[in-house]
């Protein structure tokens, strides 16, 4: 088998191992999975129908007014969702994606993604407490390595991704809200038995 070809057919062969222990085939020519496309717009629907009262955030130098902006919107975006739980977005099969595009992204860029989380020592990591409809630990560090994040599905202006630690976060960015949490979403590469 030639070079070429042993490149060309290495997402079919290549499996990574999920958090469940089984293996899942990196989604090279996958599309992105409609359960996540139809709950992003179910949220985004939301997020606009509640905070549509309060206006659009507006930018001014009072740090305080800031804030009671951000709590306005972070209060009427919980108690539209007061039952709101991790894998409401991020389902089992939207998580296998999104775990086998970081994976796949980290492998083809040579990317050591845990490596550099656990050498982030000046980011709060372990501490920070991340929880669906918690304020986002903004303290917890910059992981937003954008070859990564470039390739995952794109989102409205009122969403963003965010790695903390290993869990990629799905944040609301008008009251700084926790919508989903996809634990665990960095591979963790075991050491090869030569090194």
């Amino acid at each position: 088998m030639s070079p070429v070809s042993v490149f060309a057919t290495l997402p079919i062969l290549l499996a990574i191992a999920s958090p469940g222990g089984a293996s899942i085939r990196l989604p090279k020519e996958q599309a992105v999975p409609q359960e996540f496309v139809v709950s992003v717009n179910r949220y985004v629907e939301m997020h606009r129908l509640v905070t549509a009262p309060l206006g659009p955030p507006e930018m001014c130098a009072d740090a305080e007014e800031l804030l009671r902006q951000e709590w306005a919107f972070a209060r009427a975006i919980r108690e539209a969702r007061p039952y709101a739980r991790e894998g409401d977005i991020f389902t089992p099969e939207v998580a296998r994606y999104f775990r086998a595009v970081i994976a796949e992204v980290g492998w083809e860029r040579g990317l050591d993604l845990v490596g550099e989380v656990e050498d982030a020592a000046e980011w709060d990591t372990e501490a920070a407490v991340v929880e669906v409809n918690a304020p986002i630990p903004w303290n917890a560090g910059p992981m937003m390595w954008p070859s990564v994040l470039a390739q995952l599905p794109e989102l409205p202006p009122e969403l963003e991704y965010r790695f903390v630690g290993r869990d990629l976060v799905l944040v609301d960015l008008f009251g700084s809200v926790v919508v989903d949490v996809l634990r665990d979403s960095l591979p963790i590469v075991e050491p090869s038995e030569s090194s």
